[in-house]
């Protein structure tokens, strides 16, 4: 589980196939738990976690420190 960083992106794949990818907020007992790009919360083992490497175009040279997560309202 520390294998893994607060604040970093991670990849699982879901029951149905589907590849979530989203950013880990937060370890739980058994569990981490990870905010995905559309804003919903997953609870997920973290044996099935994969990092995500990123590469962000842009001009700023800034961009890569900036952690910002858009939640969704209900």
């Amino acid at each position: 589980m520390l294998e893994f960083k607060v604040g970093e992106r991670v990849s699982f794949e879901a029951e149905d196939g589907r590849r979530i990818t989203g950013m880990l907020v937060r370890y739980n007992k058994k569990t981490v738990s990870l905010v995905t790009d559309a804003g919903y919360r997953w609870n997920v083992s973290p044996t099935l976690l994969k990092r995500v490497t990123t590469t962000v175009k842009s001009s700023s040279p800034n961009a890569d420190s900036q952690n910002v997560l858009a939640f969704r309202k209900e």
